[in-house]
């Protein structure tokens, strides 16, 4: 867990200064997915697991957590993912 730690940090504060978004809880679990997938170099969700800190006890509940996520309705892809390419196109 403390690999994905520094990463999340970074992603998070990147996620928190270009997006517009009202709900931090979202912006943390996207952070939290986006650092375990970078630390396990894998897409399927039950490999996320070591890299997250929960209180989950079962591998299943986490999995639980990122399909919830995905499903979300109230959370707007394009609320999140313009701003950071306008941002990233900016300095390019």
């Amino acid at each position: 867990m403390t690999s994905s730690t520094h990463p999340y940090r970074q992603l998070f504060n990147q996620l928190r200064q270009h997006s517009r978004v009202c709900d931090l809880r979202h912006l943390k679990a996207l952070a939290w997915m986006i650092s375990a997938l970078l630390c396990s170099g894998e897409l399927n969700l039950a490999a996320w697991e070591p890299y997250v800190p929960s209180r989950a006890t079962k591998a299943q509940s986490t999995e639980r957590r990122w399909q919830r996520f995905m499903d979300n309705s109230r959370i707007s892809v394009m609320a999140i993912y313009i701003p950071l390419v306008l941002a990233a196109l900016s300095g390019w």
